[in-house]
């Protein structure tokens, strides 16, 4: 005879209903739990990167010193020409000071780990790498801080959560989720944050910020994967 687990019943029908309302959830969390899960292995070698490249840039000289940024790749805002466009990449390299670096990795790691478990990684290099050139050239033409130098990789960690936002925005499905609900609210309160700590301190570019959760908005709703069919 059946098992009382599997014959058809009010209660069993009823359990069945449930699984099926909460596939578009499972669905939209295949990518962030369970076997399905993408690992973020790019945007811990990419950490790894930023963390060196301090380490070696503090080795040689001092990382708050202008002059020496400048030699190892800062984007200078007034003197930035077309022959000097490879600038745009070095400046995301570097970082004024620890400080500087610990905020950036650590933005890094929240936003990056969601971009590229939902995007993918071919897709999270195009965001950055768009991202770190257009964010440059919004300070080059737009800026109008008080420091003219340019370093750290902000900019792009911005896009990222730009298109975190945008994916929020897109997907209801994954707006509806407990891992949706939450980066919502931390983007809310990140972009505040962000907006009054760019007007209290001058040394920051609030241009490449807000640049950057512009261009990383267009291009997240641009190429946010849409939830399969099946």
């Amino acid at each position: 005879p059946p098992r009382p687990a599997t014959t058809d019943s009010r209660a069993l029908q009823h359990r069945l209903a449930t699984l099926r309302a909460q596939v578009p959830t499972l669905e939209a969390l295949a990518p962030f739990l369970g076997r399905q899960a993408r690992s973020p292995h790019l945007t811990h070698a990419w950490m790894a990167v930023l963390v060196v490249m301090f380490a070696v840039v503090e080795a040689t000289g001092d990382t708050l010193d202008p002059l020496h940024l400048y030699a190892w790749g800062a984007l200078d805002v007034d003197t930035f020409a077309l022959a000097e466009s490879w600038r745009l990449a070095t400046a995301t390299l570097l970082h004024a000071g620890f400080l500087h670096l610990l905020l950036n990795v650590l933005m890094l790691w929240r936003f990056g780990a969601f971009v590229e478990a939902l995007y993918g990684r071919l897709r999270l290099v195009a965001i950055y790498l768009v991202s770190a050139a257009l964010t440059g050239l919004a300070v080059v033409w737009l800026g109008a801080e008080q420091h003219r130098l340019l370093v750290g990789a902000s900019g792009a960690i911005m896009a990222l959560a730009g298109a975190v936002l945008a994916a929020l925005l897109v997907r209801r499905d994954l707006r509806a989720t407990p891992i949706g609900r939450t980066e919502l609210i931390v983007l809310i309160i990140l972009f505040a944050l962000q907006v009054l700590f760019d007007l209290v301190t001058p040394e920051v570019s609030g241009v490449a910020h807000a640049s950057g959760i512009v261009v990383g908005i267009a291009l997240g709703a641009l190429l946010t994967p849409r939830r399969a069919p099946a």
